[in-house]
């Protein structure tokens, strides 16, 4: 038991930082037309989506989709497409989001 106890803790603050990395985040999603929603983006399928917090919906200007090269999913997800992710000050970057 005494060896045990000390293995635990070294496999948990080895394991620490892995499941601080993981999880599922709110973040505005929007089109070229500057139509948004707010949509968790998790980092796997499995991951906990949290509650909804208060955000207002930000002002983005208009843009136009990058041409996106052909790509296989991968596994466990269906398609991949290019959608603007946008904070509550409207900085927007396009980003490849599979599912």
């Amino acid at each position: 038991m005494r060896v045990a106890l000390p293995v635990i803790l070294i496999a948990f603050v080895l394991a620490a930082p892995l499941s601080a990395r993981a999880g599922c985040r709110w973040e505005w999603i929007c089109d070229e037309g500057s139509n948004c929603s707010h949509q968790p983006i998790c980092d796997s399928s499995i991951d906990i989506v949290p509650p909804e917090p208060p955000s207002l919906q930000p002002i983005v200007p208009p843009s136009i989709k990058p041409i996106q090269p052909p790509t296989l999913p991968p596994i466990g997800t269906e398609k991949c497409e290019l959608v603007r992710r946008c904070d509550s000050q409207g900085n927007c970057v396009w980003d490849n989001i599979c599912y």
